[in-house]
Parts: C-alpha cells; structure tokens; sequence
C-alpha cells in the first residue's frame, strides 16, 4: 500500500517537473512545442516523447529542423502500421502547411 502511494508521489512529481521544462522550453523552442501541441490534440497520447536531433545534421547551432517522435496512443489499438503512418504523415502535412 505504502509502495502505491510513493509511485503515485513519484509520478505525480515527474509530470510537475515535466510540465515546468515544456512550459520553459516552449518560448525557446517553438517548433517542438508546436509539434507537442498537434500530436496531443490530434492523438490524445498515452505517452509522448520528443527528441530535437537538429544537432546531428548539418545546421546552425539551436536550430529545430530534425525531430524523432515516440507516441503512444490508444488511437492506435486497432490500427495497422501502415494507417498509423498515413495519420502522422497527414498531420505533418497539415503541419507544414499552417506555419
């Protein structure tokens, strides 16, 4: 019981910590926060990770041009891998056209 309730801590602790870099970051980072903002409105996540790795191509220093997106999503229970890469690729679309 008492184990319950420290991982509830724990966890409730991580997403305070979390939501504190995201809002921080958002000013720094527009595009990833962007990015953030249509995959949870589109997606409505499980669990969502996004990894900047602008800074293994060739481009200036702080720049948010290459991105690796890790979603979990109940949306796609039962989905086929190749419906789950027409979603996304129309919300990249999408995403490129409106900015």
């Amino acid at each position: 019981m008492l184990a319950r309730i420290f991982r509830g801590i724990v966890r409730h602790e991580s997403r305070l910590r979390l939501r504190a870099i995201t809002i921080n970051s958002a000013a720094q980072n527009p595009m990833e926060s962007s990015i953030r903002d249509k995959l949870t409105t589109h997606f409505s996540p499980n669990h969502l990770e996004i990894f900047n790795e602008s800074y293994m191509h060739n481009v200036p220093k702080g720049s948010e041009t290459h991105f690796k997106v890790v979603v979990v999503s109940d949306k796609f229970e039962s989905t086929s891998l190749l419906q789950v890469h027409i979603h996304s690729n129309t919300l990249k679309l999408r995403t490129k056209n409106c900015n």
